[in-house]
């Protein structure tokens, strides 16, 4: 019994910080998406004109990564629950 009681407290802790560590993955990937769209609005708005270096477009990827990576986690967690 108590080595039933320690292995569920581990699986409990396992969980947990499977949870927290997935949560703050998210914060970070909605973050990106925030900040990158705060860029996009710049140029699309024409406030500036978009760089000719590619830095606008790499702040484009960075964003569309995020967000799919982000609709990613969200599907493999549905999953999880059905």
């Amino acid at each position: 019994m108590i080595y039933y009681k320690s292995t569920y407290m581990i699986y409990t802790q396992t969980i947990g910080l499977m949870i927290n560590l997935t949560n703050k993955i998210k914060d970070y990937l909605l973050d990106e998406i925030a900040s990158s769209n705060e860029i996009i609005a710049e140029y699309t708005s024409d406030d500036r004109p978009k760089s000719d270096d590619g830095s606008d477009d790499f702040i484009e990827g960075n964003r569309n990564l995020a967000h799919r990576l982000l609709l990613q986690i969200r599907d493999w967690e549905n999953d999880l629950w059905i």
